[in-house]
């Protein structure tokens, strides 16, 4: 297996080495060539998903219809863990893009092998805890906070989830990307931005957002 990235959404390099083996082990990858959804909020979950190439994305349709970005996930990066523990629907959109790979494991190859190694199983629900912290924040900042202020929020989460954690530097997304996670619309984020950046707390790129040490304590 190839090495992947650091970050607090892969998991499974960090398990014990037996263990960690076991599970990749009994990954069945699958290319998809022409993407699509993995989970919808009918379909029952089948099993614990690893990006192994290219991307995937969980999402939500808000109430106008538009899709709400809740997360990329990149190489290395894990999705279907609550699932995992309760069997039932995920509450969430998730599709893997055109052209990327996927590892699975079906759920009671995922029971089965916590069983036999222990860790799997802490692992799997302290993803589920990370899962948790991070939706209860975004609730915290949607229900509180002001538009320039959301946006700030959901630069930093950006950067703590990025491969090496919080720094500054540039976070790789756009104002459209803004947009779906917080459900406002690309004025009021460009906006919110414009003011970051007068504050000089951003610098605004093609692609990118850059971070200056003011937005990252």
């Amino acid at each position: 297996m190839p090495a992947y990235p650091s970050s607090p959404y892969n998991w499974i390099d960090g398990l014990p080495d037996r263990a960690r083996d076991a599970l990749q082990r009994a990954m069945a990858p699958h290319l998809s060539r022409t993407g699509g959804d993995v989970y919808t909020p009918t379909t029952r979950a089948r099993g614990l998903y690893r990006v192994l190439a290219g991307r995937a994305q969980m999402y939500v349709i808000g109430a106008q219809g538009q899709q709400i970005l809740f997360r990329d996930f990149g190489p290395g990066e894990t999705f279907g863990e609550v699932a995992t523990l309760d069997l039932q629907n995920y509450p969430v959109f998730v599709s893997i893009d055109a052209g990327s790979s996927v590892g699975f494991v079906a759920h009671e190859q995922v029971t089965a092998l916590s069983q036999e190694f222990p860790d799997i199983r802490r692992a799997v629900e302290a993803a589920v805890c990370q899962y948790v912290r991070t939706l209860m924040a975004f609730l915290v900042s949607a229900l509180t906070r002001n538009a320039q202020d959301r946006v700030h929020d959901r630069l930093v989460w950006l950067a703590d989830s990025r491969p090496g954690g919080r720094a500054a530097g540039p976070v790789r997304t756009t104002q459209a990307d803004l947009a779906a996670m917080l459900g406002l619309s690309r004025q009021s984020v460009n906006e919110a931005l414009a003011a970051l950046e007068a504050g000089g707390r951003v610098r605004r790129s093609r692609g990118a957002i850059d971070l200056t040490d003011a937005i990252v304590p």
